[in-house]
């Protein structure tokens, strides 16, 4: 099956997170056999939700996508992702345990072509969360039976088809400084939420790059 990793930004402030962690992905996709892309984040929504339509035209080509935020560090790329997932799964990602309630993160998120569908009908149906803190990712939630609210936060409501069929991956593959469930021996870091982010990003690449 052919896989692809994605990632994008837009701006000056994520191009320089960018610096950092771009060529550990590159290094991890070709450790594990996949292709590497790189996009610009810019069009008529917000950065985040552009995601969406080049997941769906990146499904067209390949089996399955994982896209990577550029502000994650892969701080250990000795394991595939993908092998992570149940093959049965439309879509893989790691629900954190926050203030905030449970909360699927779509920071670094495994789809299949089976998710074309559902990630076109949040392009199609989001549009009230257009200017939500979580964006395209509260439009996902909404779609797996996730309540959405403004603060934000997020529970479990009525789980549907697409929730049944995601793999929750552990928290070792979205390290979020939030997260109750975080582990010692994160192999992706998710830099959010702190203070001085590029400044953690650059640490934890330089010593990536030295493992």
């Amino acid at each position: 099956m052919k896989t692809l990793v994605l990632t994008g930004f837009d701006g000056d402030e994520y191009a320089r997170m960018a610096s950092y962690t771009m060529p550990l992905m590159q290094a991890y996709a070709e450790r594990h056999g996949h292709g590497f892309r790189v996009m610009r984040l810019a069009g008529e929504r917000p950065p985040s939700w552009m995601k969406l339509p080049a997941l769906v035209d990146a499904l067209c080509e390949y089996d399955r996508v994982v896209w990577i935020d550029i502000d994650v560090v892969i701080v250990s790329p000795w394991q595939d992702i993908v092998a992570a997932m149940e093959p049965d799964s439309w879509q893989a990602v790691v629900e954190h345990r926050t203030e905030c309630g449970h909360v699927p993160n779509c920071g670094v998120w495994v789809v299949t072509k089976e998710m074309r569908y559902e990630l076109s009908l949040a392009w199609g149906e989001g549009t009230d969360y257009l200017h939500h803190p979580w964006w395209e990712q509260a439009a996902i939630m909404r779609l797996m039976g996730y309540a959405v609210d403004d603060g934000p936060r997020g529970r479990l409501d009525t789980p549907t088809t697409l929730y049944e069929r995601t793999t929750f991956l552990g928290p070792e593959w979205n390290h979020h400084p939030a997260d109750r469930n975080k582990t010692n021996a994160p192999n992706f870091v998710h830099v959010t939420q702190y203070a001085d982010r590029l400044g953690t990003i650059r640490d934890l690449a330089a010593r990536a790059a030295r493992s």
